[in-house]
Order: C-alpha cells, then sequence, then structure tokens
C-alpha cells in the first residue's frame, strides 16, 4: 500500500491485522490456514481458523450447540452427526469499505470431554457487498471447498 502511495491504507491495514492477532489470541486460535506462495492472481481469498471452544465450568457446551440449531440454522455437516457447520453472511469488521464474509462455524466436540470442549473451525469468504452473479459462485465455491476440507478432519489417538 505504501507503493500505491496510500500510506493511510497502509497505517489501517496493519492495525486491523494488529487487531485480528489480538482477536486470535483471545479466542484460544491452536492455528490459521491460508494460501501462501502462490502468485497473486492465483490467490483464494480464503482463511480457516481453528480455535478451541471451552464451556463454563461444570457444564457442556450442548446449549450453545442448540442455539446454533434453534437460531442460527445449523446443520450436521456429515452423516455421522460429529461436525455442527453454521454459516453465515455478515459485514467485514475493521476494513469495511463494502466487503462481506461468508463465515462458516464447524464444532467438533473434543473425544472424551463430556462435550465441555469443542474444537471450532472458522472459515472466512471475503467478498464485496453487492458481488455480481459469477463471483458469488466463487464465494459458493469455496465454501464447498470449506466443507470437503472439514469434512475430513478425525481424531487419531496418540
Amino acid at each position: 500500500m505504501k507503493r500505491a502511495h496510500r500510506p493511510d491504507l497502509d497505517v489501517e491495514f496493519r492495525l486491523a491485522i494488529r487487531r485480528a492477532f489480538a482477536q486470535l489470541r483471545s479466542n484460544d486460535a491452536v492455528a490459521v490456514y491460508l494460501q501462501r506462495d502462490v502468485p497473486a492472481e492465483q490467490v483464494m481469498p480464503m482463511s480457516i481458523i481453528v480455535s478451541v471452544r471451552r464451556a463454563p465450568e461444570g457444564r457442556s457446551l450442548d446449549g450453545e450447540v442448540a442455539a446454533m440449531f434453534r437460531e442460527g440454522g445449523a446443520q450436521f455437516l456429515r452423516d455421522d452427526r460429529a461436525i455442527v457447520r453454521m454459516e453465515a453472511d455478515r459485514a467485514l469488521e475493521g476494513l469495511d469499505r463494502g466487503i462481506r464474509t461468508k463465515q462458516i462455524a464447524y464444532v467438533i466436540a473434543v473425544p472424551g470431554s463430556a462435550r465441555t470442549r469443542a474444537l471450532q473451525f472458522t472459515t472466512a469468504v471475503p467478498h464485496p457487498a453487492g458481488a455480481d452473479d459469477d463471483a458469488m459462485r466463487m464465494v459458493d465455491e469455496m465454501v464447498a471447498l470449506s466443507d470437503v476440507i472439514v469434512s475430513t478432519f478425525a481424531w487419531e489417538r496418540p
């Protein structure tokens, strides 16, 4: 952004990145997946963040998951019902400028935790507000790719 002679955007971008990483730390993020080492014209605007969800002491995550179904239209990703999937489309926080993001949250209970802990995979696919049909088809394809990636998740015994 400095090369484009827009130091204002450079500062805004850096602040947004700092806020994003602070939020990752506060949300117990354990992994971030995004494309690397590809030419700029081949970059897909998609990321997947994995974080640990913990229930309040002495309770399970059942109430939160039930609310995902009741209020957020959640569904199971696979027939084995091990992965809960919820999708939303919202305005991008921070660097708004007419950008929205398709967010897909996947919740997977940690075995042996009595559903007090879970991994949450959160996929974000940014897109322009009011994007045309072709752009939205590409967003839908990235959402399908996210579903395929997360559907391959399986716990392994150490």
